[in-house]
């Protein structure tokens, strides 16, 4: 017997209707690069943060 699933097309298309819409999804990307005693320094303070992610740690440091 022969079951009518639907299309992985359907399926996406009713999963992305489910989703919440973000209100600004823009997205800006920066770059910066240290010198040796630079990344020292940011590698501990890190450490002293207990952050684990460094985009989560640079944005709280700039934005609180």
């Amino acid at each position: 017997m022969l079951v009518n699933l639907p299309s992985r097309l359907i399926l996406k298309y009713q999963f992305m209707e489910k989703q919440k819409r973000v209100i600004d999804p823009k997205s800006y990307m920066h770059t910066f690069r240290l010198n040796e005693q630079q990344q020292v320094q940011f590698e501990k303070m890190m450490l002293t943060a207990g952050q684990r992610s460094q985009s989560k740690f640079i944005l709280s440091r700039i934005f609180g």
